[in-house]
């Protein structure tokens, strides 16, 4: 299994899945409120569609 995304709505316990899973695999966690947002919650939209074709590549 390369990557794993989980999918929901706010507040439905994606972050806390998302840690156990990367927990038992061992593997990197991204959240992507982390590289969509800048100092003070700025939005960085021209870098963010880029940043998350590098997350989903196979290279």
């Amino acid at each position: 299994m390369d990557r794993i995304a989980i999918v929901g709505c706010g507040g439905s316990g994606r972050s806390t899945v998302a840690r156990q899973l990367a927990r038992i695999f061992n593997s990197p966690l991204t959240h992507l409120d982390a590289i969509y947002y800048a100092e003070q919650w700025n939005p960085v939209q021209e870098q963010f569609a880029d940043q998350q074709r590098q997350l989903v590549s196979w290279e």
